[in-house]
């Protein structure tokens, strides 16, 4: 097995977070790099500049600038035996220190058509199938459509039972307190996505 790299692309407007970032990946006792892109490019210019830097062999675990790794995630990667891709659930806390725990569920392929269930910080994968495909340039659920581009090169998603993250509800763009439009224009590129991803499937 290769090396455990964790891969950080911070935009501009969540480097103030970045520390805590990478002092919650570094409280891991699992031996790892965690690397990371920071500038005002997209998300995927950023995150294949960091792609180039896995081999086939090695783990590849992501996490948002703005979210904290639990201590305990890195320990998941021997998931990775029976999976090429797991996931788990995360702690979403507010502002003011409130929260609650997002539990996602068992992979269901037809229930994935619609709704992305699958928490993008916290994922871990093999090297070899992260950098099966580019990380796509998408304002909106680029995530999403990642996921969906992997699943062609293989089907074992696994869901453990377990929190890996911790994400700062009021950094995202799902926060309650965005304006109409915002949410509008939101629904509507998650409707382009819906679209790509269909096209995926009519494909194959």
């Amino acid at each position: 097995m290769g090396k455990i790299k964790v891969l950080t692309a911070c935009g501009l407007k969540h480097e103030k977070y970045l520390d805590s970032c990478k002092e919650s990946v570094a409280a891991n006792s699992v031996p790892h790099e965690h690397l990371v892109a920071i500038g005002d490019s997209m998300k995927g210019t950023m995150m294949n500049r960091l792609l180039k830097e896995v081999d086939d062999d090695d783990i590849v675990c992501l996490l948002d600038a703005d979210d904290l790794a639990d201590p305990n995630w890195l320990d998941n990667a021997k998931y990775l035996d029976h999976y090429d891709l797991i996931y788990g659930d995360t702690w979403n806390i507010n502002k003011d220190g409130s929260g609650e725990r997002y539990v996602s569920k068992e992979f269901n392929w037809e229930e994935f058509q619609h709704k992305n269930f699958i928490p993008y910080s916290g994922v871990m994968l093999v090297g070899w199938l992260a950098k099966e495909v580019p990380y796509p340039n998408l304002v909106h659920a680029a995530d999403w459509y990642y996921w969906h581009q992997l699943l062609q090169h293989s089907v074992h998603f696994g869901y453990i039972d377990k929190v890996f993250t911790t994400r700062r509800m009021w950094t995202g763009y799902r926060r309650s307190n965005i304006p109409v439009y915002r949410k509008l224009r939101r629904l509507y590129r998650e409707y382009k996505v819906k679209k790509l991803i269909k096209a995926i499937r009519t494909d194959n």
